[in-house]
């Protein structure tokens, strides 16, 4: 959006300088148009050239300082995009680092589940892992359809569900 806005300014700034020149031009044509010229004529013209000379040197002062700001935005948006894609990439990486659910303890637990229904500290003391780990586990295979979870009371009680054997008796 500022790199429009900037571009606009440029342009007036290109048409004024455009304007002044043909003015200049106009005034030089008529006085040599006009063999006669006094004194006056002169300084008239000369004060014109330099008032012309001061101003193209601000326009192009301007158009300096405008084309600074606009090679900042460019840059400062280079950096951003960066960053934007540094940060999934980082995100694709994390995702990667992740291990994947040990399918021998998922099994397991399936297993155990499709015989009755146990808490998570139940599964636990079978499987021999981590409460956390175990939890997590119970966690995932609950957000996969794997498993119920009755939460009517604490610690919650996981069943296994139709998609979960049918994932169990598809693995035998």
């Amino acid at each position: 959006m500022m790199e429009v806005v900037i571009y606009g300014v440029l342009v007036v700034q290109m048409v004024i300088l455009i304007l002044q020149f043909l003015m200049l031009y106009r005034a030089a044509y008529k006085s040599t148009k006009t063999s006669q010229t006094t004194p006056s004529d002169a300084v008239l013209i000369k004060s014109i050239i330099d008032d012309f000379t001061s101003k193209l040197a601000l326009r192009d002062e301007k158009i300096a300082e405008l084309m600074v700001r606009l090679e900042v935005l460019e840059e400062r948006m280079k950096i951003k995009s960066s960053e934007v894609v540094s940060a999934k990439q980082k995100a694709e990486i994390e995702m990667s680092r992740k291990p994947s659910i040990s399918h021998d303890v998922v099994y397991q637990i399936l297993t155990l589940l499709s015989k009755k229904s146990m808490t998570s500290i139940e599964v636990q003391k079978v499987v021999k892992r981590s409460r956390e780990h175990v939890a997590r586990l119970l966690k995932t295979l609950y957000e996969q359809g794997l498993v119920t979870r009755d939460t009517r009371k604490r610690p919650f009680k996981y069943s296994i569900t139709e998609k979960g054997e049918e994932i169990l008796t598809s693995s035998l």
